[in-house]
């Protein structure tokens, strides 16, 4: 046998190798945490609730420090009454809002409004972005929120069971949050395909 037939013999070979390897790749899977990363401490104008915060300067507050990207957004929950601080689930979901209202107090309840524009997802599909396809055409459905509050220690916080995840406007998304891609094997292992994953 020549030199240029067992090339091509062997390089036949690892084609059949590679085939083989891949139609045991599986064709979904979920993602998995391997471990949380310390993005340090918040920027300096994010120090969290202060003394003498209103109720409405409070719910402001922990609105803004949504988009603060501090481990388990610790600024955020300083915002918080001690039981939503232990329940309140940071990171299940992202809901975008074109903007986002806060109402005045009354009844030491404050009201948050916004169109919302779409949901990132960060459970099973961690960073998948899914627009708002609701409404009547003047944007998507209207997004309400009661933040219920009381005192702790003379101070306001929030005292109501939130929403679980991160209520962030459309700007704020898009300078805080980076696309990327992940690549996955076709139905047909021949093909990697591209799916879009946004993350702070």
């Amino acid at each position: 046998m020549t030199r240029r037939r067992i090339g091509i013999a062997a390089l036949g070979c690892s084609v059949a190798l590679a085939l083989t390897a891949c139609s045991n790749i599986p064709t979904s899977s979920a993602p998995q945490v391997v471990h949380a990363v310390d993005l340090g401490p918040a920027p300096a104008n994010f120090s969290g609730a202060e003394p003498g915060m209103s109720e409405r300067a409070i719910v402001n507050g922990f609105l803004d420090a949504n988009a603060v990207p501090d481990a388990n957004h610790s600024t955020a929950r300083t915002y918080l009454a001690p039981n939503p601080k232990g329940n309140w689930q940071d990171a299940k979901a992202l809901t975008v809002l074109d903007s986002i209202t806060v109402g005045n107090p009354r009844n030491d309840k404050v009201v948050v409004e916004g169109r919302e524009i779409g949901t990132v997802d960060n459970t099973q599909q961690a960073g998948v972005y899914t627009p708002a396809l609701r409404g009547d055409g003047n944007g998507g459905a209207l997004f309400r929120e009661t933040f219920k509050l009381r005192r702790v220690h003379g101070q306001w916080r929030i005292s109501s069971s939130l929403l679980n995840g991160l209520l962030v406007t459309q700007a704020t998304f898009q300078t805080n949050y980076y696309q990327y891609g992940v690549y996955f094997i076709d139905s047909t292992g021949r093909h990697l395909v591209p799916e879009l994953r946004y993350s702070e």
